[in-house]
């Protein structure tokens, strides 16, 4: 079933739609949060609100069919937002508690978060969406509002600075 079917289906009270929904998209939008977060918790509890959202006040129209742009969308600003909320509370930034169990989502690899964390803002961006949101290029390019090549540029240039990370002494081109 299409991503406008289950939507439609769940918008008529399908819960059978729902749970398709979450086996879909679930673990894919907490590793993204994970890695925007860089706490689990905090990543379940927005993904939970994502989905809350979409039961509550779905998109009226689907971008190139996908649930998976919208769902992406609406849990980046909730990060932002829950990110903006803790940064208020607490003038700390390490809020980062370690559960002593490691963690099933790809995002808890500490090198590959330490490469992607150190890469430029918007160059991250891109990584992250593809890499654990699984989007497409296009995908990004419409989240982002950026031209197809410049999300293409984009993961091109992260590669050459990651790989240069690992291995400095050799030249990439």
């Amino acid at each position: 079933m299409n991503d406008e079917s289950l939507l439609k289906n769940l918008l008529h009270g399908d819960h059978q739609a729902l749970r398709e929904v979450l086996n879909r998209y679930e673990s894919a939008l907490i590793g993204y949060l994970i890695c925007q977060t860089k706490d689990e918790a905090m990543a379940q509890d927005i993904a939970q609100e994502t989905f809350l959202k979409l039961i509550h006040k779905p998109p009226g129209s689907l971008k190139h069919g996908s649930l998976k742009p919208w769902l992406f969308k609406v849990a980046h600003r909730k990060a932002i937002d829950e990110q903006r909320k803790r940064k208020r509370f607490t003038q700390s930034s390490e809020n980062v508690e370690k559960t002593g169990r490691e963690s099933p989502y790809p995002m808890a690899d500490a090198d590959a978060e330490y490469l992607i964390s150190s890469l430029p803002g918007d160059l991250k961006q891109v990584v992250v969406l593809r890499i654990y949101g699984d989007l497409s290029f296009r995908e990004i390019a419409s989240q982002l509002k950026i031209p197809i090549g410049t999300a293409l540029w984009r993961m091109q240039k992260s590669i050459k600075i990651m790989r240069d990370t690992l291995s400095p002494s050799k030249d990439h081109e």
